[in-house]
This record gives C-alpha cells, structure tokens and sequence, in this order.
C-alpha cells in the first residue's frame, strides 16, 4: 500500500506472507525399521516466511531528503515429527519400543532411538537395521529479525552528499537429533581374557559386544545477535566526464546474548585457583562475564573505506572506465562449523549417551 500525504510525504507499508509443505519424500510407518535419510536427505517439512515493512520520505526540498524504513521478518522451518514418520520418541512405536526393551539402552523424551550397523563376515560389505528415528531428520528452526535504517541526503553543487545508519536485532533458536548408533564392527576383542581381537562383525553382535555407539541431540537456545552500521560518502562530479565517490562505513557486529542463562565460556586470561595456572571456565554472574551479556564483546574495529570513480575518456562517452577500492565487513560468527547451511550457529549445547568396548562381563548382559 502506498500512500502520498501531500507533496512531500509519501508513505508505503507492506506484508508478505509465503507458506506451504515439503512432503514428496513422506514415508509413514509403524513397524521396527525406518529407513534412513541421512545428513541432507529429504524429509517431509513446513514452512513459513513473513515479512511486514513500512516507509517513510521526507522531501524537505528537491536538493534535501530523508528516507526511513523499519520491518520485521520471520522464517519458520519445522519437520512435525510427530506427524510426518519420524518420531523422536520410541513411546510412539510399539514395536521399536518392545525390540530395544531388553537391552536396556536408556532413551528420553529428546534422544533419538539407536542405529544398529553389523558388519558382515569377510569385509567389503554390511547390513544395517535402523531403529527408531533417523539422525539429523528431525529438526525445527525459527529465525527473525528487526531492522529500522535511515538515509540522508544533501545536494550541494557538484557534491551529492549521503549518510546513514542501520540497526537490526536478530533471533534464532533450533533443535536438531544428532545420529545414533550402536556399532557392531569386530573391532573389539573376540577372547575378553587375551584381549586379542579381531573377527566378525556378525559375531560381535550376536554375543552383544558394542564396539562403539552413541545416541544425542543438538539444541541452540534462544538467542540474540544485534549488529549496528553507519555510512557517509559523497558523489562528487569532478568534471562533466569524472566522477570521484569517496565514504566509508563503520560496521559493529555482535555476539549472541541467550534468552536462557547461565551461559558459560572459557576465559584464557582468569586465574584457576585449581591449576595455578590462567584459564577456566566462568559463568554468567561471575565476574568478568556480567549477567544478561553477551558471549564476547563486539568487534569494534571495523571501518570500511571506500574510494571509486566513473570516467568518460572520450567526447562521445561511448565509453566508460569505472574503478575502485572498498573494504567490506561480514558477521563472521555465520561461518562457524556452519559452511553451506545457512544458519547462524548460536550458542549450541549437546546431549550425548555412549556406551564404547562394552565386551565385559559387567556390560555383556545389558546388549545381549
């Protein structure tokens, strides 16, 4: 919608709202075995985006103006496990539930249920029966942000003269399932009284020594990632064929703040009373890490210089050379175990249970 309040003030305000499912690859089931998608695979999933924006100008004269914006934005992503075939739960799944029973593998309410790999006799083959819910399948992201800018802008002779600023505050939280695994691989010792080993996967499996597994989940609590710029430059037309852009712009970018405390981090500069030595681990509240801030101290560093021009060296100004040298600054944090996912990575913890070389006689009898 736009909106013109008398020659100088036009308004516009907008929504956008996108939403729909995912579900080509949807494969309900009850039984014992699911099949396993793996790290990337389709996976039935809804989404949804909205944005909602308003605009304001201010044409105080033709040579003097100001441009305001705010919006908000949000992107939903969830996987519905409990209705779209892969539960997080074995309470759902009578027959999973009923399989793993005896082998008294702990599962909460938040753990997905085990992968059994056995590897078969003579190598260069295996078969796997997946228990329970796929690794890395089940999953919800919800993301957003507030934005407000404003832009000025001031003519004065041959210098078109532009400054700014841009404040957003950004929020994400996910949960994600970690694989799962109980892995029969004849790693460990088939004689528990030599300790000399070796030998078939399928032998392993069947006397129920586990040589390694684990079962977890990766969660990102709620957090806050706020990131502040300020810009000048000037347009200045030099001649009727040159044209020079001199600025630069003033980047401050944010570490996240979880809604959730106490966060903790490793100090490399506080002394360890246990050590005698610099570095531990300290919480929100103690001192040096205040309650309610962020991880780290924003970057404050980050001025970008920008210089360019536009030059017609002939009369007939067919021809045009452009050229320039600019600094660009980024939020570095995104890139963090994150290369290629396109989500900001946050403040994770992990949930694992692990259960490695259980061939002994005290943990025999808990696989077997």
């Amino acid at each position: 919608a736009d909106h013109q309040a008398g020659d100088k003030h036009p308004f516009f305000g907008e929504w956008i709202n996108t939403q729909g499912s995912y579900n080509i690859y949807s494969v309900p089931w009850t039984g014992a075995t699911v099949p396993y998608t793996g790290y990337g695979g389709d996976i039935p999933f809804d989404f949804r985006d909205q944005v909602v924006g308003i605009g304001y100008t201010f044409l105080a004269s033709p040579t003097f103006f100001n441009e305001f914006r705010a919006s908000y934005s949000r992107q939903d992503f969830n996987t519905h496990p409990d209705s779209a075939g892969y539960p997080d739960s074995i309470s759902d799944l009578t027959q999973v539930k009923s399989v793993l029973a005896p082998s008294k593998i702990y599962v909460g309410p938040y753990t997905p249920t085990p992968t059994f790999n056995v590897v078969m006799p003579g190598g260069g083959s295996s078969s796997t029966s997946v228990f329970g819910s796929p690794g890395w399948a089940n999953q919800q992201v919800a993301s957003e942000a507030y934005t407000i800018l404003d832009n000025v802008t001031k003519i004065v002779g041959r210098h078109t003269i532009k400054t700014g600023f841009i404040y957003r505050l950004e929020h994400e939280g996910r949960h994600i399932s970690d694989p799962s695994t109980l892995v029969f691989n004849g790693s460990i010792a088939d004689d528990p009284s030599t300790g000399l080993g070796g030998g078939s996967g399928l032998a392993q499996f069947i006397t129920g020594a586990v040589a390694n597994s684990s079962t977890g989940i990766t969660a990102q609590a709620y957090a806050s990632f706020p990131y502040t710029a300020f810009y000048l430059q000037d347009d200045y037309r030099v001649t009727s064929n040159l044209t020079v852009n001199i600025g630069a712009r003033y980047d401050i970018s944010g570490f996240w703040n979880a809604r959730n405390y106490p966060e903790s981090k490793f100090c490399l500069t506080c002394p360890n009373s246990a050590t005698g030595l610099e570095g531990k681990m300290i919480y929100e509240g103690d001192p040096g890490f205040p309650k309610g801030s962020a991880i780290a101290p924003a970057n404050q560093g980050d001025i970008a210089p920008r210089v360019n021009f536009s030059w017609s060296p002939f009369g007939d100004r067919k021809t045009v050379i452009r050229g320039g040298y600019n600094i660009f600054y980024t939020n570095a944090t995104n890139s963090y175990n994150n290369v290629g996912q396109g989500i900001i990575p946050g403040p994770n913890w992990q949930s694992f249970n692990n259960w490695t070389g259980s061939f002994y006689p005290n943990h025999c009898g808990e696989l077997s």
